[in-house]
């Protein structure tokens, strides 16, 4: 091959590359719309509940079907000292890592990790609340290897025994 074929070749890749970029950054900005718009609706459906209970859940992920056990039923999770009804009900991560680990294997997102507290009666339910789940959600995935988390447009987490 001779020098100007390889010129040839290399202008065409860069232009190709150029709009293989631009094609790329905006599949990226659909992206990052969608994921959006999904985090809006699922704002809106949890700051109204009439609503929430009418929706079916088209995220791909089954919903709980089955109850989880109950907030006195024995569990995995480490216990923070004291047991026994004065005991404080678990707040942020450790409520967030006892509902994962009551099923694992199965992914919740924030909003039925967020339901099943509220019917344990350890958080209220309120739009406020369930922001702080997520938040606890995200950090307990940050410095917890057993966590497992799906990306999409309703994120969503798992208990991992298997990860260490």
């Amino acid at each position: 091959m001779d020098r100007g074929h390889l010129e040839q070749m290399l202008k065409e890749m860069l232009a190709e590359r150029s709009e293989a970029e631009h094609r790329l950054a905006a599949l990226q900005k659909r992206v990052d719309a969608l994921r959006r718009a999904a985090e809006g609706i699922d704002d809106l459906l949890s700051a109204d509940p009439e609503v929430a209970d009418e929706t079916p859940d088209e995220s791909g992920i089954e919903p709980a079907t089955e109850a989880l056990p109950s907030p006195d039923a024995p569990s995995n999770a480490p216990s923070s000292g004291s047991s026994g009804p004065s005991a404080e009900p678990p707040r942020g991560g450790e409520a967030a890592r006892i509902v994962l680990r009551s099923t694992p294997g199965r992914f919740f997102t924030s909003r039925e990790v967020w339901d099943e507290e509220v019917r344990r009666g350890w958080i209220e339910p309120t739009s406020e609340a369930l922001a702080a789940v997520r938040i606890a959600l995200k950090r307990l995935r940050e410095r917890d290897t057993h966590v497992r988390f799906l990306d999409g447009p309703t994120h969503a987490y798992c208990w991992d025994d298997n990860s260490a």
